[in-house]
């Protein structure tokens, strides 16, 4: 009798197991993406993007080449390269009008002449032609109304702002909800943010040179200021993708630590595109007996595109760098996940 109760017992072992197995798996299913993340070991509990391990960089790099084909970057960098080019001319215009308030507008075509170790050499005349389109028009235009006419000029340039609002909802994986009002105020204020970074660049770039040659500074000094005008736009390039990152999107605004590494692996990538594509233009590339005389606008099309292509690319960094943490990227006080406004800080990205 013993002898044949032993499959019998044998076979309830068996099933009390596999019951047990699926009650376990179940309740792993159960669980919190945060006790789903593990205990750390890929920067699954950093409160700061520093604090993630070198597994976790790796997984949040992969899945940042992934986003690049999933997200559709290339084409979303196209669309606001195209509708950049369309915003080209009123936003000389506004630049102009501003720079008009201090300096001689008639001065800007000269000074972006002494752009050209940043911007591909046609690209740089059509933008030369455009300023001096703009600026033949009599001071007294530039400077009546001047209020009117700049409100004119950054509401027609928004719709590369726009265009960039659009793409990096799709980055973040977020809908648009905000409405009319907050929307376009928002895409205004960011506009208008850019026109002043135009023109504070191209005082570092084209005005500093000329007025420290007046100053008593030796050429020790005129070199190192002559040097130092780089990290400053460099490091203002950061500042402005950093603040563009945190609002330009529809979500809670992440706090600025994770906003700030993506800003500047954009800033590094645009400053060495941009190099290697006026070498690339000047060395290599035929576009004017290709596109004859619409070369000027394809290589201006294309270093849109290589800086629209950066930005995004940028945003896809910070966006994996929140999902690679369970603790609340967004701005204080921490919420739990699923409250907190925005699909990266809401989701935990699984171990690949």
């Amino acid at each position: 009798m013993a002898t044949n109760d032993k499959p019998m017992l044998g076979a309830v072992i068996a099933t009390a197991l596999a019951l047990y197995a699926i009650g376990a798996d179940r309740r792993q299913r159960r669980l919190a993406p945060a006790q789903q993340a593990g205990n750390g070991a890929y920067g699954r509990h950093a409160e700061e993007p520093h604090q993630i391990t070198a597994a976790g960089w790796w997984d949040i790099l992969k899945r940042v080449f992934a986003d690049i084909s999933s997200d559709n970057v290339s084409l979303l960098a196209a669309g606001i390269a195209f509708y950049a080019l369309l915003s080209l001319t009123p936003a000389f215009t506004a630049l102009v009008a501003l720079y008009g308030l201090v300096f001689d507008p008639s001065q800007v075509q000269g000074q972006v002449a002494a752009m050209e170790s940043m911007v591909p050499d046609e690209a740089r005349k059509l933008i030369a032609d455009q300023l001096t389109t703009i600026t033949q028009g009599s001071p007294s235009k530039l400077g009546i109304g001047l209020i009117i006419s700049l409100t004119i000029a950054i509401w027609s340039a928004k719709s590369a702002t726009t265009a960039l609002m659009s793409a990096l909802n799709v980055v973040y994986a977020e809908e648009e909800k905000r409405n009319v009002l907050t929307y376009y105020a928002e895409a205004l204020g960011l506009t208008f943010g850019l026109v002043l970074f135009a023109i504070v660049s191209l005082v570092l770039v084209a005005v500093i040179p000329a007025v420290v040659g007046l100053l008593p500074l030796g050429e020790f000094g005129q070199t190192v200021v002559a040097w130092l005008r780089w990290p400053v736009l460099i490091l203002l390039s950061t500042i402005g993708l950093a603040v563009i990152y945190r609002y330009a999107a529809c979500r809670k605004e992440p706090r600025w630590e994770w906003v700030s590494w993506g800003a500047v692996a954009a800033t590094l990538l645009w400053i060495a595109g941009s190099a290697l594509f006026s070498i690339y233009v000047g060395q290599f590339a035929s576009y004017n007996k290709t596109y004859g005389s619409l070369g000027a606008v394809v290589v201006l099309l294309m270093w849109f595109w290589l800086s629209s292509f950066a930005v995004l690319l940028g945003g896809e960094l910070n966006a994996e760098m929140e999902r690679q943490t369970v603790r609340d990227t967004t701005d204080r006080p921490a919420k739990p996940l699923g409250q907190r406004g925005a699909y990266a800080a809401d989701t935990v990205a699984p171990h690949d």
